[in-house]
């Protein structure tokens, strides 16, 4: 994992783009995983270099494709998730903290008026 950041961070500094480097911290600390739990450095980098492709991209694009993500969905726990007893962590962390903010599925999220299902369209 050391050469995986030591890479992340050359690339930030000296690297041809290092504005999106940088949007792809910003995404990486806005989705929250950490190689800590998710414990593969492949996923981390692959997490990476989907932030890379989308980080000036659309938005709802960006998510269903984290959601999708396999360091995301270890960080999440999905694979304890099962049909008859489903982990909330998914649902809570997209709908909540991910999407809008904290109340976001009451309509009281910090981007203010209708919840976060209304502004997704669904």
């Amino acid at each position: 994992m050391t050469e995986l950041r030591g890479w992340w961070l050359s690339r930030m500094a000296t690297g041809p783009r290092p504005l999106q480097e940088k949007l792809v911290l910003f995404w990486h600390g806005h989705f929250a995983t950490s190689v800590e739990k998710v414990r593969d450095p492949y996923l981390m980098w692959r997490q990476n270099e989907l932030f890379r492709r989308l980080t000036l991209g659309d938005w709802l694009q960006m998510l269903v494709e984290v959601a999708q993500d396999p360091a995301m969905l270890v960080w999440l726990d999905q694979a304890q998730s099962r049909k008859d007893h489903p982990n909330e962590n998914f649902a809570r962390e997209v709908m909540e903290f991910v999407c809008a903010g904290r109340g976001a599925l009451h309509g009281e999220g910090h981007h203010g008026g209708g919840s976060c299902v209304d502004r997704l369209g669904f």
